[in-house]
């Protein structure tokens, strides 16, 4: 296929927003670039989009490609006249015509549809309600005949359950003659795409329509309620999925997944979990209630607990996270690791059945094997200007309440005290103390006061 041509010129003024339509995001990724994904599987020569007097600056940068050519829709008059304005520039060749608000639909549809031995190739589907759609009319002897919109439909012809999904493939040079051909006289006064089928037929040109038995996959966005509900749609078939494979999902209903993701056979996802690919989950797993993993690669056995937040992050086999983690670009986690409760981590590697367990920051820092982090420690790496490394040893205990000013290195063997604000290098079997020294004096009547007192404070 030379040419492949997506229509987005629609303002989408049922979406009330401020965002045109082919700018809203659907599954983690905008209707304009799932709509370039599947035009690039076709591997055409060009894409051209189609787009309106206002949203070219807002699509562009949603695909900045160079095998992208942008066409200019000066006045929405129809479907017929947007691929009118999307021809004009180009001289041979086949050209497939699909749109921006149609995500469900896959590249196997297109490859089936492109096999099909006619001069039209129609995308077609078996709707259970075809209301809005246009109807596509046979002959007694099931040839194609033309095509429909609803609102030219007479009442017998509204009982007609096949419809157009709008995508089609043609050679060039006769999509342009039928376009010239056509008028605007009809119910919505505008170009219709759907005209050209019926001069083709005229001609005795060869039209064949490729029918989808499931309608779902054809779906288009008008509304944000729209949006919405085929989105659910999605997460349940993508979750449907993962349970035939083997991956036990507690309530499907609630799992949300976009991107690219794999999950290894007998892992366990509860309730309202996302995951946004590309992540890899081994099996074994087990998700917990309400964490959210973003571009994560989890090893076997690794467990997630509930609310914790992975973000460019790697855990090796028989790790724990959470609850309440938040795992930071370059978290790393050798097996046997654990990151516990209210920890934040950036551009750390926690080492072999080394934990920090509680309510610690650990930025810009190397854990060695079997090191002990205290409840409360904090990695200063920033200086104002610039962060700096902590290297950890191995079998390093470091207490609560501790402050590693980096850049530091403590060594193997060597022990922390609580509440220490460590500024200089701990050597291998040390140990470093530097808190303020304890005294305990006598209470003056002054500051004593009994328990009822403070209660009413």
């Amino acid at each position: 296929m030379e040419h492949v041509i997506i229509l987005a010129a629609g303002y989408g003024s049922r979406m009330r927003s401020q965002k045109s339509k082919a700018a809203q995001v659907f599954a983690g990724k905008p209707l304009i670039k799932w709509a370039y994904d599947l035009a690039r599987t076709c591997q055409p020569k060009f894409i051209h989009v189609v787009h309106n007097d206002r949203n070219q600056t807002e699509l562009a940068p949603l695909i900045p490609y160079p095998e992208v050519l942008w066409i200019k829709q000066e006045k929405i008059c129809g479907t017929g006249d947007a691929l009118r304005c999307a021809l004009e520039n180009i001289l041979d060749g086949h050209a497939l015509v699909i749109y921006v608000d149609m995500p469900l639909i896959e590249s196997d549809h297109l490859n089936s549809l492109s096999k099909l031995d006619s001069d039209v190739k129609l995308l077609s589907a078996e709707a259970k309600d075809p209301t809005g759609y246009g109807r596509v009319i046979r002959t007694e002897s099931g040839e194609v005949q033309q095509i429909i919109e609803q609102m030219d439909l007479s009442e017998e012809q509204q009982s007609i359950n096949e419809v157009f999904t709008g995508i089609l493939s043609a050679p060039v040079d006769r999509l342009k003659s039928w376009l010239n051909k056509i008028d605007n006289k009809n119910v919505q006064g505008e170009f219709l795409l759907t005209d050209i089928v019926k001069c083709a037929v005229a001609e005795k040109s060869s039209v064949k329509a490729l029918k989808l038995t499931d309608d779902a996959c054809i779906a288009g966005v008008n509304t944000m309620s729209q949006l919405v509900k085929l989105e659910k749609h999605y997460f349940k078939r993508r979750a449907e999925a993962f349970l035939a494979a083997g991956v036990k999902i507690e309530d499907p209903d609630r799992f949300v997944c976009t991107g690219e993701v794999e999950i290894g056979r007998d892992t366990v996802i509860e309730r309202d979990v996302r995951i946004h690919g590309p992540s890899q989950i081994g099996s074994y797993c087990t998700l917990r209630t309400g964490c959210i993993l973003e571009s994560a690669q989890l090893g076997d056995a690794s467990i997630v607990h509930p609310y914790s937040y992975l973000k460019h992050t790697f855990l090796a086999a028989n790790t724990a996270v959470g609850p309440y983690a938040y795992c930071r670009e370059g978290t790393v986690l050798a097996d046997h690791a654990e990151i516990g409760a209210f920890v934040e981590t950036k551009q750390a590697y926690v080492g072999h059945y080394s934990k920090a367990k509680h309510l610690s920051y650990l930025g810009d820092i190397d854990i060695g094997r079997h090191v002990n982090v205290g409840a409360g420690t904090i990695v200063c790496n920033y200086d104002g200007q610039k962060k700096h490394k902590t290297i950890i040893g191995n079998h390093v205990f470091v207490g609560s309440d501790v402050q590693l000013v980096a850049p530091l290195h403590v060594k193997d063997y060597a022990f922390v005290a609580a509440g220490t604000c460590v500024t200089e290098d701990v050597q291998e079997n040390q140990l470093a103390i530097g808190r303020s020294r304890q005294e305990n004096k006598k209470k003056s009547k002054k500051i004593a006061k009994s328990h009822t007192e403070i209660e009413n404070l």
